[in-house]
């Protein structure tokens, strides 16, 4: 697999687990393209908010990602609309397939990044604690209070 292709790869696992997260967060079996574009582009800690040239995720893209799983957005009905969008049920299979999704963040227990343990709680009277990486401004790692060594992965 070229690295293309193992960019691209990953870049279609992670848009699984959101969208997966986002049928979870919904409570619903089925979405808009529109809505779940939206979703996407509020993702701050993902690249969707700036997928291309900086621009968030268009419904065209999720499709053309989607694709090659043979997935695709069609005609949905929520309530008396018509619009196109994805059915839980088409998603199934790759669901199933995927590792399982990563506990939401919760302001008793911080969502930690995977390089410093699976799902390890941030406490007030740790070292560390999620913040603002100092040098690229990005949620990106955990970072030592009063400091500037942590985790980023720029």
């Amino acid at each position: 697999m070229s690295g293309a292709e193992d960019k691209s790869e990953s870049t279609r696992i992670t848009l699984l687990a959101d969208i997966r997260t986002a049928f979870e967060l919904k409570k619903v079996d089925r979405l808009r393209s529109a809505d779940l574009a939206t979703h996407l582009a509020t993702l701050d800690d993902r690249r969707w908010p700036e997928f291309r040239h900086g621009k968030p995720i268009t419904q065209a893209q999720i499709a053309n990602l989607l694709k090659e799983l043979r997935i695709k957005p069609g005609t949905i009905r929520i309530g008396q609309e018509t619009p196109k969008g994805y059915m839980k049920a088409d998603f199934e299979d790759v669901f199933e397939r995927l590792p399982p999704p990563r506990e939401p963040p919760h302001r008793h227990k911080p969502w930690i990044p995977w390089g410093f343990g699976r799902n390890r709680a941030a406490t007030k009277s740790s070292l560390w604690q999620l913040g603002k990486c100092p040098r690229h401004q990005c949620f990106c790692g955990l970072w030592r209070r009063g400091g500037s060594e942590g985790g980023c992965r720029r």
